[in-house]
Parts: structure tokens; sequence; C-alpha cells
């Protein structure tokens, strides 16, 4: 998992882009997301969260304009 101050300049920067863009979401696109993230080595089941950007995927699967940081969506 990244460092706390990596974790919140990414969440905060992705935050911003969100608010940017207008808060696009869409819960079939966030399904879908989550279908796959579930499905990775990353994915921590119990607190929701990726091993590897340490990202709260719940939230960051609604966010259309974020990004899987290993290109999986």
């Amino acid at each position: 998992m990244p460092s706390i101050i990596t974790q919140a300049k990414t969440f905060l920067t992705g935050l911003w882009r969100w608010a940017r863009a207008g808060f696009p979401t869409s819960s079939d696109i966030s399904k879908q997301r989550m279908d796959i993230c579930r499905k990775c080595y990353f994915y921590n089941k119990p607190s929701g969260r990726c091993n590897h950007c340490g990202c709260y995927l719940e939230l960051k699967t609604k966010m259309l304009n974020q990004k899987c940081p290993i290109d999986k969506w």
C-alpha cells in the first residue's frame, strides 16, 4: 500500500478532477468496474481497498473520469 501522503495526494487530485468534470457517475459502469476489482490480486476484501493504489474502490469506481492504475478498466 502506498504511503498515507501519496494516498492523500492521489485522492485529492482525483476528487478535484472529478469535481471539475461535473461529478459524472454511472451505476452500470461502477458495477462493471467493481466486478473487475473483486477478481484482482490487489483487491483487499476486508477493507474494500486496492492494495496497489490504496483507493477505496466503492468510491473510485463511481468516478467516471478515474482509471485503474494497472489498466484493468
